[in-house]
């Protein structure tokens, strides 16, 4: 594999292969639109997330909490979904993080087209099995090649 690059992010998270992927951004400081707290924030733009995601034909779901040894662990992102991150046949599609200053935040995530099993364990602590067992590409997850700009508009539709 190539040389591979190490970030940290402003919103913490755990390690994300920025790999194949849709990445999205958004930020504001509108309380009516997006609510006064990271939770309830965070569950509004993982619904219009769904809402795109479903464009595309899959159904989706708010996780639960993941177990405790994920949260002080140094596995990647897409090994547990964190509560209220999207998943699609019990596996995680989206991985998201955000970070709130008052009524100000900035929430981004990373949602993969296709699968990438031996580069994720590459560069992280992951197993490439494990991954198959964790996470879902959208391209897994419709039996077939996603574009990234078809990915793109329905996940735009389902934001706006």
């Amino acid at each position: 594999y190539s040389t591979s690059f190490i970030v940290r992010r402003m919103t913490g998270g755990k390690l994300v292969l920025h790999h194949k992927e849709v990445t999205y951004s958004l930020c504001s400081s509108d309380r009516e639109t997006f609510t006064s707290t990271l939770t309830d924030s965070y569950r509004l733009i993982s619904q219009a997330l769904m809402r795109g995601i479903e464009k595309m034909g899959l159904k989706s779901y708010l996780a639960e909490a993941p177990p405790n040894s994920y949260v002080r662990g140094n596995l990647p992102c897409f090994s547990f979904p964190a509560r209220d991150e999207i998943e699609v046949e019990g596996k995680k599609i989206v991985g998201s993080a955000q970070k709130r200053e008052g009524s100000r935040f900035i929430q981004h995530g990373s949602i993969p087209l296709e699968e990438d099993e031996g580069f994720l364990a590459h560069v992280s602590f992951l197993k490439k099995e494990d991954s198959k067992e964790r996470m879902i590409s959208l391209s897994q997850a419709l039996g077939k090649k996603v574009s990234f700009d078809w990915a793109v508009e329905c996940l735009s539709s389902g934001i706006s």
